[in-house]
């Protein structure tokens, strides 16, 4: 009879268990500090702005040809589970962004976003080159503009239980294999 209870008791425990929350590797990603550090201008002059923000205060604004650049320690991409950011943009695409890695390589993608209007979120981690380590990211804004970016995303965990949360599963796991065993060696010698 305890076993009836034993079983659904350890199959809860066992997922439980918190996975890892997810952790943004980039520093000022709103640029809720007002500023761009640690963002740097890879081209031309953008800014931090009030005017527009899909959160917090602040956004930047770029034109045309301007943009930024954030490097950071080098990450796996097989550890990467989201790259995206929030744009309002007064016509036109993005020129481009792009991905480097710690090879010295980079990857640049254009976004068409012809038609699009207010706030819109872009989730572009399906074009991160597997098996290499992303350091850097930069993006352009677009012509005629400005476009406004903010909330910007590279997350890491999330998505992956942690070593713990695996040990408490296989924990769980054998509970339940245990309590069978011994369930089935009652009826056993019941019979």
């Amino acid at each position: 009879m305890r076993t009836t209870y034993l079983i659904p008791a350890l199959f809860i425990a066992s997922i439980s268990a918190p996975a890892a929350a997810a952790t943004n590797i980039l520093s000022n990603p709103g640029f809720e500090t007002g500023s761009l550090v640690p963002w740097t201008i890879n081209a031309n002059s953008p800014v931090v702005t009030s005017a527009q923000a899909h959160s917090g205060t602040y956004s930047v604004a770029e034109l045309g040809e301007d943009s930024i650049q954030q490097t950071f320690a080098a990450i796996a991409t097989s550890n990467i589970t989201e790259v995206s950011f929030w744009a309002l943009r007064d016509g036109g695409p993005f020129d481009s962004y792009t991905f480097y890695y710690s090879d010295a390589t980079h990857a640049d993608f254009i976004l068409n976003a012809l038609g699009a209007s207010g706030w819109n979120q872009y989730n572009v981690t399906s074009n991160l080159a597997a098996g290499k380590n992303l350091v850097g990211f930069s993006i352009y804004g677009t012509s005629p503009g400005p476009t406004y970016l903010d909330d910007f995303v590279i997350a890491t965990g999330g998505a992956v239980p942690e070593p713990s949360t695996w040990a408490m599963m296989l924990l769980g796991f054998a509970g339940i294999g245990l309590a069978l065993r011994r369930r089935r060696r009652g009826a056993l010698q019941t019979a």
